[in-house]
């Protein structure tokens, strides 16, 4: 998860998750902040920072798929418009 989301995890939980990146951030420290109490908050949070990965793994794909891919515009007169064809 990124520092967004423990930031609004925080907001929901009341709980300073400030070190939740750290090693000292454990099932059991989460177990004494009570965060079960917030479960459907941290659910809910929990679901979307998962679903904002894996659409930042699937731009990062297409970003290096399309990297060394180079196109020019070009006038198309028949229908006055522009059309992209691939630099050669």
């Amino acid at each position: 998860m990124r520092e967004r989301h423990w930031a609004e995890m925080s907001k929901a939980t009341g709980q300073d998750l400030s070190m939740a990146e750290s090693d000292e951030f454990t099932l059991v420290k989460m177990k004494e902040m009570h965060l079960e109490e917030h479960m459907e908050a941290v659910t809910k949070i929990s679901d979307v920072a998962g679903k904002e990965y894996t659409i930042e793994q699937t731009m990062d794909k297409m970003e290096g798929e399309w990297e060394n891919v180079s196109l020019d515009i070009a006038p198309n007169t028949l229908t006055l418009t522009l059309t992209l064809t691939p630099n050669a």
